[in-house]
């Protein structure tokens, strides 16, 4: 038995895929908070749930998503 089999799965950092896909994020924003916020989960989460408000009312942001620069033309 490894010491990874005696942890319990609250003092593991998140797995990317299941953390973006429990909180409907995109993977890079997954990866920052997962970088962010390491073993403390609860962390974590208020963060996910953070950026999922951003989505919606920017002025209210505490997590931000790398955004596009100036010189990105939309069209």
């Amino acid at each position: 038995m490894t010491d990874h089999d005696d942890a319990s799965p609250s003092s593991q950092p998140y797995e990317l895929f299941m953390f973006a896909r429990k909180h409907g994020l995109p993977l890079h924003a997954a990866r920052a908070i997962i970088d962010e916020y390491g073993c403390d989960r609860a962390g974590a989460d208020a963060a996910a749930i953070a950026y999922e408000g951003d989505r919606y009312m920017p002025e209210l942001a505490v997590f931000r998503a790398p955004q596009a620069g100036p010189d990105c033309s939309c069209g």
